[in-house]
């Protein structure tokens, strides 16, 4: 993992892994301004997130400037054998929504509840109402619980239905049974 721009200290650990995640850092540095003018080219850091179910884990990869990976960000499923598989978009903006997908969230949720001791500008107290509850709203998965409430509906209705059409059917092979 190399930091780039960034003066090794704990907050040059958190702007790299918010880089790496993002493509910005804590204090706003993006695309070439990540390159710091002594480490000079072949910018990259790489992080390893590992699920609760450990049978896999993702390494998440962004570049600047690299010999060899350019400016890409790319994201690499690791299985428990060790044998990996590119999930990375044809474009970093549809990488970077893999990227999100497997956080289970997006930067201003991550800033907000990730880095929420850096007394940085993405302090939760300092947003609106609104904002707050929308990252709230994130944390807690109500938009997937809605999500999951919706599609067992949709499956009720769908049951329902093919019940309805069974009990049809039965009722009109009852009575040609019994006339």
């Amino acid at each position: 993992v190399q930091t780039c721009a960034l003066p090794i200290c704990k907050s040059a650990m958190i702007d790299a892994l918010v880089w790496c995640l993002f493509g910005t850092t804590l204090r706003g540095y993006e695309n070439d301004e990540v390159v710091h003018r002594k480490v000079g080219e072949n910018c990259l850091v790489t992080v390893r997130l590992v699920p609760n179910d450990v049978s896999v884990a993702y390494e998440v990869s962004r570049a600047r400037k690299h010999k060899k990976l350019k400016n890409a960000l790319r994201v690499v499923e690791i299985n428990r054998d060790g044998e990996s598989s590119d999930m990375s978009g044809p474009s970093n903006s549809e990488t970077q929504e893999i990227v999100e997908k497997l956080l289970g969230c997006t930067k201003r949720t991550f800033l907000s509840s990730v880095v929420f001791g850096q007394d940085r500008a993405y302090r939760f107290s300092s947003l609106t109402d609104k904002e707050q509850k929308e990252i709230l709203d994130e944390v807690l998965g109500v938009e997937r619980f809605a999500q999951a409430c919706a599609t067992a509906r949709s499956r009720k209705s769908a049951l329902e239905a093919v019940t309805s059409t069974v009990r049809g059917g039965l009722e009109r092979a009852e009575e040609e049974r019994d006339a």
